[in-house]
């Protein structure tokens, strides 16, 4: 006999861990993620189990291990859901910020990824005084130049797919790729 599926995926461990406020509840977090109660609650223990998280009856909070790990991946990465009508309307769109990315090829692999892991497709640029997407240099993306603050060689990637939580487990897989550091620090 066959045990049950999961119904999580690594990143769906990361988008919980990355999503930890100070006593947010098991509540908030099913509707911030997208995810059943059961898979929150599945994806907490494995969490609590890293010791990673606290849990009281107040809700969830990071442990001082927890703090240190979230610390390192916000000075690498940023990631937001955006609201944008302008570019793939009937998509969820998440935009993710990866600092400092000199000399990385930017190509279909990558795109690829996105969509071996849930996205429709996904637009990878690089920040080079302006955000240049390899193929369209001279197009200009006045709604994305102010979606956060770039240094050069940052890279932001854009997926879209039918729900947040795969657009954004998406754009987590990619950045995971490309930043070999960030993907030992999120092996959870």
């Amino acid at each position: 006999m066959v045990g049950n599926i999961s119904n999580y995926t690594s990143f769906d461990v990361l988008r919980t861990f990355l999503a930890i406020e100070d006593n947010i509840s098991r509540t908030s977090l099913v509707k911030k993620l997208g995810l059943g109660e059961g898979t929150v609650r599945t994806v907490l223990d494995i969490l609590k189990k890293k010791k990673l998280i606290s849990s009281t009856q107040l809700g969830h909070s990071y442990s001082s291990k927890g703090k240190v790990i979230i610390d390192k991946i916000n000075k690498t990465i940023q990631l937001k859901n955006l609201k944008s009508k302008n570019i793939y309307k009937e998509y969820k769109k998440t935009a993710l910020l990866l600092r400092n990315k000199q000399g990385i090829d930017i190509n279909y692999r990558l795109r690829d990824i996105a969509v071996k892991n849930g996205a429709e497709g996904a637009l990878i640029f690089i920040y080079k005084g302006k955000l240049i997407l390899p193929g369209l240099e001279d197009f200009k993306f006045k709604e994305l130049d102010k979606l956060f603050k770039y240094d050069n060689n940052d890279l932001l990637i854009i997926t879209f797919s039918l729900s947040h939580r795969w657009s954004e487990n998406a754009a987590l897989a990619v950045a995971i790729d490309v930043d070999k550091e960030l993907g030992k620090l999120v092996s959870f």
